[in-house]
């Protein structure tokens, strides 16, 4: 009797894999129940030699290296199994030798098992990015070989990481799960989907004839379509719009590094236009990804090294043209490049987070001016600041008004601008958090309305004491019935509501005058000024002064 056996038997015959133990000569020294059931046995295998229950099994293939472990395929004889003999490296000093059997079937799942793991995403279980750059590769070679082409699409959820952040990122992977249902449910017969990263699907699809376009614009469509009806979440029904871009080969890429390259560069254009967005592929957007990338790059510098100025558009009466209130507008100074205004950079400080520690920055600065003019003697009007969504849901509403207090500023000069479509994305997400700002004793304006989706029912509960009517309404009063009915409704409302009315853009006195018969009073635009530096608007302040004295 052998006392290493014996000492594990009870473990080794408890085991569902089949163990035996062979001498040098191969004959059976100890097998468990297992292997007894593999190779068709009931009886006793011990003495005997393993070649006699396998059939094409070469027992010299164990004798190579022993140091090493190795695998062996044979054919139970009286089961007819097929099984895999697993054997481990031999250590020195070994008198015997311990084989593992395996059914090859139970192998063959594992290794599938494990592939499966390897190439499809864990929450949508769709192809993952690796597996869908080797389909790019399979798919190119089919499309060589047949004469055809192919397309690739990009599809991105709009707003993803702003619904994670209201609802937590369980919610965020089911809908993640729906999506990629509905995906799957639209996508073309032969198209293989993907899931890349984050709320980024693919999907690379075979198309005939000289151009992918039309095909392209066709899957597109029925994605947008099939994306009309709410995905179900827990119960919920939630209601999602997705960018897509697209690229083809050969015509826009010869090889599948150019091709993903290329059907990013569309996905990013897309996104870049707003939700629901369709854009195929152009040369030039190669160099505009080059050129994001370069500006974020800047960006962090710009934040790092204190680029930035502010200045303030004054707010004024109409007709009397007094000082009653700026708007404190965030300017990049970039070292080469020189003056950068807000619009072509504030979207991608959005994009990147930077505009977190950007707009912590402008109300310090506005606070800070704020401190300056009163220790100056002068009254200062109140001071709009535009705050993004993302600073909201990425700072405790105290650190991000702690400015104020850091500069002793009177809450009522302070007013918190925030975008109509912001404004409705944390209503229903968050109503909570804008309600503690309006309780902080800051102003809430609603900024560029008219521009959303915002219902008379929204606004009555929203925690808001200003309406701003979008600049593109008011220009476009000189020529538009609609624009004119479009503003008269707003100003209604908003004294329906108990709202101050602020107007944008105001260039020429016919669209003030028509402002003020509908009952508005407050206007910005370039009719009374531009956007001036803090010393000129300390001009201004000295000017009502000396009007007043």
């Amino acid at each position: 009797m052998i006392p290493s056996l014996d000492l594990g038997a009870s473990a080794v015959n408890a085991v569902s894999d089949g163990v035996l133990f062979i001498d040098d000569d191969c004959v059976i020294i100890s097998a468990n129940p297992a292997a007894a059931r593999l190779l068709g046995t009931s009886g006793a295998m011990v003495g005997s030699r393993l070649a006699d229950w396998l059939v094409a099994f070469d027992p010299t293939r164990l004798d190579g290296d022993r140091d090493r472990a190795l695998t062996v395929i044979a054919t139970a004889r009286v089961s007819e199994q097929r099984v895999a003999i697993l054997r481990p490296a031999r250590k020195r000093g070994e008198v015997l030798r311990c084989l593992v059997l395996q059914p090859l079937s139970a192998m063959v799942s594992a290794v599938d098992r494990m592939a499966s793991f390897a190439t499809r995403d864990p929450i949508t279980l769709l192809l993952n990015s690796d597996a869908f750059d080797d389909e790019l590769d399979l798919a190119i070679l089919r499309a060589r070989r047949d004469g055809g082409g192919l397309a690739a699409m990009s599809v991105a959820i709009e707003r993803f990481n702003l619904f994670c952040e209201a609802h937590g990122r369980a919610m965020g992977d089911d809908l993640l799960r729906a999506f990629s249902g509905r995906l799957r449910s639209v996508a073309p017969v032969g198209s293989r989907v993907a899931r890349l990263y984050g709320a980024q699907f693919a999907l690379v699809m075979p198309v005939s004839g000289p151009s992918h376009h039309a095909q392209c614009e066709t899957v597109a469509a029925a994605i947008h379509s099939g994306l009309r009806e709410p995905l179900v979440l827990d119960s919920c029904k939630r209601l999602v719009a997705v960018s897509i871009g697209y690229a083809g080969w050969p015509v826009d890429a010869m090889d599948r590094f150019e091709l993903a390259t290329a059907m990013e560069a569309a996905g990013h254009a897309a996104r870049a236009e707003g939700e629901a967005r369709t854009r195929a592929f152009e040369g030039v957007m190669i160099q505009d990804a080059r050129d994001q990338v370069e500006m974020e790059n800047d960006l962090r510098e710009a934040v790092a090294e204190g680029q930035f100025l502010l200045h303030y558009q004054p707010k004024v009466d109409w007709p009397s043209r007094n000082l009653v209130g700026l708007e404190a507008l965030v300017r990049w100074v970039h070292p080469v490049k020189g003056m950068i205004p807000p619009d072509h950079f504030i979207p991608l400080a959005e994009r990147s987070g930077l505009i977190v520690p950007i707009g912590q920055w402008v109300l310090e600065q506005a606070c800070r001016q704020i401190a300056a003019w009163r220790a100056q003697g002068f009254d200062p009007p109140p001071v709009a600041v535009n705050v993004s969504p993302v600073q909201l849901l990425h700072q405790p509403l105290a650190d991000l008004l702690a400015p104020i207090t850091r500069w002793s500023t009177p809450r009522h000069l302070i007013e918190i601008e925030i975008t109509e479509t912001a404004m409705m994305d944390l209503l229903r997400s968050s109503v909570g958090l804008l309600a503690d700002l309006r309780a902080s004793g800051v102003k809430v304006a609603i900024d560029d309305f008219g521009t959303g989706h915002s219902s008379l029912g929204n606004l009555r509960r929203l925690p808001i004491n200003v309406f701003k009517i979008d600049k593109s309404f008011v220009e476009d009063t000189s020529s538009s019935r609609e624009a004119r009915d479009i503003v008269t409704t707003i100003i209604a409302m908003a004294r329906a509501l108990s709202l101050e009315v602020v107007a944008e853009g105001v260039e020429t006195e016919e669209q003030a005058c028509f402002l003020r018969a509908q009952g508005a009073q407050i206007m910005q635009g370039y009719l009374f000024s531009r956007p001036l530096p803090a010393e000129a608007v300390t001009e201004w302040l000295e000017a009502a002064v000396k009007a007043a004295e």
